[in-house]
């Protein structure tokens, strides 16, 4: 039965959970997100078609006979029942679509005792209040633990907010700022950022998003796992990522583009290594603010064109000084937290 031969294509739809949470148990964001995948090559209709039928089979199941509210609670209360430790679960794309077509067999005996003891009824929207901030001043980093087990290492200079409780459909944090995401796993509930207009949408996995107000940029860059980075004003600007691919958003002129990276180079500040690649002045200036907790005040600015490569390892303020002033060609003065640039 393993060697039934799959299109790559298909295959790759059938080990993302994104893909398959949309076909088991779709919400807005995942609608939104494959609508608009398809709409960019036609073609790819046919793989999805094909890989919806190895998740659902030939079985008919009207989905809108019911509100999302009531094919969530169907789907958290047969969760609890299929769900097995990671150790246990199969990782080939066979063994998730065996998984999950069993998913959706328990769902469709559900749906006839739910309709005959619970009364439809329109669908209710609650609004999470995120009552809850954390915040890395600048000269500091904090590590996060959420509730639900995902681990937020927060850069300096940085803020987020969250919920109290997260709600049985999703978990969203707003991000102002750098932070590193350890997402606990859950497929029954997407872990969604916001950073101003751009929104990434996971179930599990680790990234980096770099969104400081006033930066140009908004950088979401994947670590392992997959995310969907979506534009939230220009839906139709949207990229899936996979492992060390990063998502880049310009807000001037408002497109995202997808590159590559090392991964050697990503995050590596969470361990104290300030990271310079093709960094101008300006950059530098603005990193080392944050990181360090000072001001700079630049009398003559070093002729540096978006062209300076280095690192330093848990190094202080007047060490990275020295060795910028020699590799850049400037003098300094520290006074306190000032440093001043060109004296």
């Amino acid at each position: 039965m393993n060697d039934v031969k799959v299109d790559e294509n298909v295959k790759q739809l059938l080990n993302d959970d994104y893909f398959v949470k949309w076909i088991v148990n779709p919400d807005h964001e995942c609608e939104s997100f494959w609508r608009v995948w398809m709409e960019r090559d036609p073609a790819r209709a046919e793989y999805v078609n094909e890989a919806k039928q190895y998740i659902i089979g030939k079985v008919a199941f009207d989905k809108q006979a019911l509100s999302s509210t009531k094919r969530e609670a169907i789907w958290n209360t047969i969760q609890n029942r299929i769900q097995q430790p990671e150790k246990q679960q199969t990782s080939t794309w066979y063994g998730k679509v065996v998984r999950y077509a069993a998913i959706v067999v328990v769902i469709i005996s559900a749906v006839a005792v739910f309709r005959r003891v619970v009364p439809l009824e329109p669908e209710a929207i609650a609004a999470e209040d995120f009552a809850r901030e954390a915040v890395a001043p600048n000269g500091t980093r904090i590590t996060l633990h959420l509730n639900d087990g995902t681990t937020i290492n927060l850069n300096a200079g940085s803020r987020i907010r969250y919920p109290e409780k997260f709600s049985s459909g999703k978990r969203e944090v707003f991000l102002e700022g750098e932070a590193f995401f350890q997402v606990k796993r859950d497929i029954q509930r997407p872990f969604i950022v916001h950073s101003e207009n751009i929104q990434t949408t996971v179930l599990g996995t680790t990234f980096n998003i770099k969104a400081y107000p006033g930066s140009d940029q908004v950088d979401v860059a994947l670590v392992t796992g997959t995310v969907v980075v979506m534009d939230t004003i220009r839906k139709d600007n949207a990229f899936q990522l996979v492992p060390s691919q990063r998502a880049t958003y310009s807000k001037r002129s408002q497109q995202i583009v997808r590159s590559s990276f090392d991964l050697n180079e990503i995050a590596r500040w969470k361990d104290g290594i300030i990271t310079f690649k093709d960094a101008s002045f300006d950059e530098i200036e603005e990193t080392l603010e944050r990181w360090y907790g000072v001001e700079f005040i630049v009398r003559k600015k070093p002729n540096v064109e978006n062209d300076f490569n280095g690192s330093f390892d848990n190094e202080s303020l007047e060490t990275v000084l020295k060795g910028l002033s020699f590799s850049l060609n400037f003098e300094y003065v520290i006074r306190d937290k000032t440093i001043y640039i060109g004296e």
